[in-house]
C-alpha cells in the first residue's frame, strides 16, 4: 500500500493499484518502447457490474471490500511486466506491453474465468459481471489518449452489446456520438410521455385462449425499436427511470381495465436495480393504493441472471412481492447463471423459456433436449411454463407435445396498443 506523498499521487489508496495518472506515463512510455522496437502493445479498460447496486443495497463497506478482492484477482492473470491500475471507483485497466493477437486472447480467457466464481464477502455471494474494451496500439489507435478513449468507448459498446469483451474500432466515434443524441432524446420521451405501452398476449396452449398480456415499451415517434433503446438505456442509468415509468403506466392501465370489469393478467419487466431496491416493495404497493386495483392480475417478470447475481437479496424482494400478493416469473432462462440449485428457493409462480432455444426448434435436436428438459423441470416445482418467440406452428405443436403451457410469439399475437387487445 502506497505511504509516501509522491506515491499516495500515483497510487490508489483503497486497492494500492497504480491510478489514473501512473497509468497514463507508463502507457506513454510503453508507446516509446513500443515505436523503437516495432511491437505492439495493449490496454484493456474493465467495468465490473453492478457496482452502483451493491454499494446502495449492501454498503460502502461490503462495496470497498469487493473493489478490493476484485482487485487481487486481477492481480493474477497478468506478467510482472504488465500494469494493473484502477481508474475510478468501479474502473479497472490491463496494460499489456509487447502483445500479440493470441497473448490477448490468452489474457481476455483468463479474466472472464477467473471471475465465473462469486465473491464471498460477509457470508453473502456476489456474483459480478464484466464489460471490457481493448484498444491496441498501433493497429487502431495512434496516442496514449486515443488508447484510453479507445478501450473505454469499446466497453461502451461492450455493454450496449451484452457482451463481455468489444474491441475498439474507429468506426465506434460515431456510434458513440448517435448514443449520446439517443441519451438526450430517450430521457426526453421518458419524462415527457412519448413513449408508449403495447401488450403482447400470452396464449394457453390447450385452449387457444389468451390468459395474460406481456407490457413491452415502445417509442414509435422516434421510430427507434426497442433493441436499440433499451441496451443505451441500460447502460447508462436510464433504465431506472424507464422502468418506473413502464410501472406506473402498466398499473395505470390494470386500473382502467379494472374499472371497465375486464380482468387481466399483465407481466412486467423489472431490472436488477429493482430487485436490490429495498423501497421497491413499497413504492410498489403506494402506487397500486393509489389507483384503487388489486395486486394479484400482476406478474412481475425478473431475469435469471439478475437473481443470480444477488441471490439472497433477490430472493427476499420477490418474498416480498410474493406475500404483497403479486406473481413472480423467471425470464430468459437458461441463458444465464446455472440456477437448478436455487430454482426450488425462489418463490417464482411461472418461468419463461428463452427464444433463442424456441426459435427454429423444429430443426434443433440440442434445443429440443433443452426445452424438454426445461418444462420437466418447472412442472416438477409446480412452475407454469411460457414458451417466448413462438412463430411457427410448427414449433407451436412441438411445444404442445411437451407439456408447455403457454406460448408467446409473433405466431400467437404481435404486441399492439391496449385498444387492440381483444
Amino acid at each position: 500500500m502506497a505511504e509516501s506523498g509522491v506515491d499516495s499521487q500515483l497510487y490508489d489508496a483503497l486497492t494500492g493499484l497504480p491510478n489514473r495518472t501512473l497509468l497514463y506515463d507508463r502507457l506513454k512510455h510503453e508507446i516509446d518502447v513500443a515505436d523503437r522496437a516495432r511491437t505492439s502493445l495493449a490496454l484493456m479498460h474493465i467495468d465490473p457490474f453492478p457496482f452502483s447496486d451493491i454499494n446502495s443495497t449492501l454498503g460502502f463497506d461490503v462495496g470497498d471490500e469487493l473493489l478490493i478482492q476484485f482487485a487481487g484477482r486481477l492481480q493474477t492473470i497478468v506478467r510482472r511486466a504488465d500494469t494493473v491500475a484502477h481508474l475510478s471507483s468501479d474502473e479497472f485497466a490491463i496494460l499489456l506491453p509487447t502483445v500479440s493477437d493470441e497473448l490477448i486472447a490468452t489474457v481476455v480467457s483468463k479474466l472472464l474465468s477467473c471471475f465465473e466464481l462469486p465473491f464471498m464477502i460477509h457470508g453473502e455471494s456476489i456474483f459480478l459481471g464484466l464489460n471490457v474494451g481493448v484498444a491496441t496500439y498501433p493497429l487502431n489507435c495512434a496516442s496514449p489518449d486515443e488508447m484510453v478513449h479507445g478501450a473505454m468507448m469499446a466497453t461502451k459498446e461492450a455493454k450496449a452489446r451484452k457482451e463481455p469483451v468489444v474491441s475498439y474500432s474507429g468506426d465506434m466515434a460515431q456510434q458513440a456520438s448517435e448514443n449520446l443524441q439517443m441519451f438526450g432524446a430517450l430521457r426526453r420521451a421518458i419524462h415527457s410521455e412519448m413513449l408508449e405501452l403495447n401488450f403482447q398476449p400470452q396464449v394457453d396452449i390447450k385452449s387457444g385462449k389468451v390468459v395474460g398480456v406481456e407490457a413491452l415499451t415502445r417509442w414509435d415517434t422516434a421510430e427507434i425499436p426497442p433493441a436499440k433503446f433499451i441496451p443505451l438505456a441500460e447502460t447508462t442509468g436510464l433504465i431506472c427511470d424507464l422502468t418506473e415509468w413502464m410501472l406506473n403506466a402498466s398499473i395505470r392501465q390494470v386500473g382502467i381495465w379494472q374499472r371497465s370489469g375486464v380482468n387481466r393478467n399483465l407481466s412486467v419487466n423489472i431490472s436488477t436495480h429493482d430487485l436490490l431496491n429495498p423501497k421497491f416493495v413499497s413504492s410498489v404497493l403506494k402506487r397500486i393504493d393509489e389507483h384503487g386495483i388489486s395486486s394479484s392480475p400482476i406478474t412481475f417478470e425478473v431475469t435469471e441472471n439478475s437473481v443470480m447475481r444477488h441471490v439472497h437479496h433477490a430472493i427476499k424482494t420477490l418474498h416480498q412481492l410474493n406475500e404483497a400478493g403479486f406473481r413472480v416469473s423467471i425470464d430468459n432462462f437458461g441463458t444465464g447463471y446455472s440456477s437448478l440449485a436455487y430454482l426450488k428457493n425462489i418463490p417464482a409462480h411461472e418461468l419463461k423459456i428463452d427464444r433463442s432455444f424456441v426459435i427454429g426448434l423444429n430443426s434443433n435436436p440440442s434445443n429440443q433436449k433443452v426445452v424438454r428438459a426445461v418444462i420437466s423441470l418447472a412442472h416438477e416445482f409446480e412452475l407454469s411454463v411460457v414458451a417466448e418467440g413462438v412463430q411457427t406452428t410448427e414449433e407451436l405443436e412441438l411445444l404442445s407435445s411437451y407439456g408447455c403451457d403457454i406460448a408467446q410469439g409473433f405466431l400467437t399475437g404481435k404486441p399492439v396498443p391496449a385498444s387492440e387487445i381483444s
